[in-house]
């Protein structure tokens, strides 16, 4: 066996440890790549074994001049232990999937169906044997996702400090149809 031969022979059964580039403050359009729920093998940051929903896109027009054209960019929502995961996930899925503007969603008690739909795209994203045995309707929008445009504008927000934790930045995701009209520059 050669040198390369002896170094590499356990190359092909190594995993890969995904690194996303995330969003800064700006304006996108983007397309769908690829949406799959992860676990976090990340032990340094208490996240190993942890669920997050991932979403990779291509950029097709940003306001942000560090964020060309092409590149790929990722979002990522936390599951376990994150207060907002459900409503940040769901509004993903009004925008994307469902043609439907975050902010004019009626809330779940005046239209459980939409809710419900959103939840049930989700899990079936989430989840290759709940997809399987979905709906027909969910089943189609699973199966047209990768490629669905959606519009993103991304901005930095504040967080107060609080007893034992410093305060902290975080961005903040507004997620909106592609048939929406362009946000105001």
């Amino acid at each position: 066996m050669g040198l390369a031969e002896e170094l590499y022979k356990d190359m092909p059964n190594a995993e890969g440890f995904g690194a996303g580039k995330y969003f800064d403050d700006g304006r996108y359009d983007l397309r769908v790549k690829s949406i799959k729920c992860i676990t976090s093998r990340n032990a340094s940051n208490g996240n190993a074994g942890k669920h997050f929903f991932t979403v990779e896109f291509e950029v097709l027009s940003s306001s942000n001049p560090g964020v060309e054209v092409g590149e790929s960019r990722s979002w990522q929502v936390k599951i376990e232990g994150n207060t907002y995961a459900f409503s940040d996930i769901k509004n993903f899925i009004f925008a994307l999937c469902l043609d439907t503007d975050p902010k004019d969603a009626p809330p779940p008690k005046k239209n459980p169906e939409l809710h419900a739909m959103a939840t049930n795209i989700a899990m079936a994203l989430s989840d290759e044997e709940f997809a399987a045995k979905a709906d027909d309707v969910t089943q189609a929008f699973v199966a047209d996702v990768v490629g669905m445009p959606v519009k993103l504008e991304a901005f930095k927000k504040a967080t107060l400090a609080k007893p034992g934790k410093p305060a902290g930045v975080f961005t903040l995701h507004q997620w909106s149809p592609a048939t929406a009209a362009p946000a105001a520059a």
